[in-house]
């Protein structure tokens, strides 16, 4: 195999363009819906590709989020409403299934913080209050043991990387999932409103699931299990939000282990809520997150 081939395969596209443009109509519907004034959509260039990033204006310290795996910009659409006029950005990882092109395959973990310094740095000066949810989370994480100085904070929601991943409970609930948005509209309307998952009922989002996870392959570099030296030497303020019914991981565990190594967290545990916190609990993530940013930006 010849070495471009070889890089081609490390980059992460979608298989055809039909299938990107079946999926970005979908997402655009759901844009328009979310947002009737659209957010400003910026391109910035990294060594990685141009990257994707959405920009709505407003007061306070500016907060900035990157999606889960397998996710783009959309799936914080609530939270960004709930944050009601607050300086926001949404990043789309290049390499995933958001608007950024990966034209470079990463070789490691530093290099996706050499990508995301270089995003911050190209939406400006201010430190950014980063705010990551599941392999976003661990992005977060990364960029503060690996290149913390654009950060002010870091929020993680249900992030990966602080426990052992439970595979096997997490596959089994996505597949539980996936048969739930199969169901008959009266038999799936019980079912999301006891997971508190209004999504389910969207047949729209579960196409885009279902395309992306059958037609784009993720190849960004797996999140590992930070170690004790890692986690205890982050120095900045930081903020955990966790599932009490997650699939990945037992909160209780991350939540002693978080307050054990790094004492000035704020570790939260919301009782009824699984893995997907940025869209079952839209507005107590974003009134979490805000609260935890003024007072950081207040220094109190």
């Amino acid at each position: 195999m010849k070495q471009g081939e070889q890089t081609r395969e490390h980059l992460g596209r979608w298989a055809s363009p039909e299938d990107e443009q079946r999926y970005r109509a979908l997402e655009d519907e759901l844009w328009r819906e979310a947002f009737p004034t659209p957010p400003e959509r910026l391109t910035v260039e990294t060594d990685v590709g141009p990257t994707a990033v959405y920009h709505w204006p407003g007061a306070g310290a500016p907060i900035v989020f990157v999606p889960g795996m397998g996710a783009t910009s959309l799936m914080w659409a609530s939270c960004v409403t709930a944050l009601a006029g607050r300086e926001a950005y949404a990043i789309d990882t290049p390499g995933d299934v958001g608007r950024s092109t990966q034209r470079v395959a990463y070789r490691d973990a530093a290099h996706l913080a050499e990508w995301l310094d270089e995003t911050l740095a190209g939406l400006g000066d201010d430190a950014a209050h980063l705010v990551g949810a599941s392999y976003g989370g661990w992005l977060a994480l990364n960029q503060a043991v690996r290149a913390p100085a654009r950060l002010a904070s870091i929020s993680l929601v249900e992030p990966v990387g602080l426990a052992e991943f439970r595979r096997a409970r997490f596959l089994l609930s996505g597949l539980g999932l996936f048969v739930a948005s199969r169901l008959p509209a009266p038999l799936r309307r019980p079912v999301a409103a006891r997971l508190r998952l209004p999504v389910l009922m969207d047949p729209r989002v579960t196409q885009m699931s279902a395309l992306g996870f059958r037609r784009h392959p993720f190849r960004l570099p797996p999140p590992t299990l930070l170690g004790d030296d890692e986690l205890a030497g982050i120095t900045l303020p930081t903020l955990v939000l966790l599932g009490g019914k997650s699939p990945i991981h037992r909160a209780t565990q991350v939540r002693d282990r978080v307050q054990a190594l790094l004492p000035g967290a704020q570790v939260e545990i919301f009782a009824r809520a699984a893995h997907a916190l940025p869209i079952s609990d839209p507005a107590l993530v974003a009134a979490r997150i805000t609260g935890f940013v003024d007072r950081v930006a207040s220094g109190t």
